[in-house]
């Protein structure tokens, strides 16, 4: 990571690149993620790893990961849920652990509304996680697991 990249980040809000305030670090991380999103060459690789540290090692990795696929999802930038899936599946166990807690939560949240749907309306929201999960260094089994219980789920 490069001293400029560091700059940048330092002046998009706090002192430190983890601030306790959810609002400042999620629009401090979105800003970030869409500069990502258009840059290109070195610049886009070292904001890549930017990213990726910021998922790593914020205490609000969840809502994080959360912003950015839904940001991913809603932008007009081709190729946006390829560079969704090329930051999560960096993130390993991490990743296949968000996966797992929001299966849980979305099979809990629609059968009590739509008792015949497990599923999240925006299947680009799905295909990205489980495109994360599969290229993530968890285990084979565990990925396999999951794919499986995603498969299981109703429908």
């Amino acid at each position: 990571m490069s001293a400029g990249v560091i700059d940048d980040i330092s002046t998009l809000g706090s002192d430190s690149p983890f601030a306790d305030d959810m609002q400042l670090e999620r629009s401090r991380f979105l800003s970030i993620l869409r500069r990502h999103m258009r840059a290109t060459g070195t610049e886009r690789s070292k904001l890549r790893n930017v990213v990726i540290d910021y998922l790593r090692f914020s205490p609000n990795a969840d809502e994080l990961i959360n912003s950015l696929i839904s940001t991913c999802v809603e932008s007009k930038v081709t190729g946006r849920l390829d560079v969704a899936i090329d930051i999560l599946s960096q993130l390993g166990v991490q990743i296949l652990r968000y996966a797992w807690q929001f299966l849980v939560n979305d099979i809990k949240n629609w059968n009590g509304l739509y008792p015949n749907r497990a599923y999240e309306p925006n299947d680009d929201y799905w295909y990205i996680l489980l495109r994360s999960v599969a290229q993530s260094d968890a285990s084979a089994e565990e990925r396999v697991r999951f794919v499986r219980m995603c498969g299981k789920a109703q429908s």
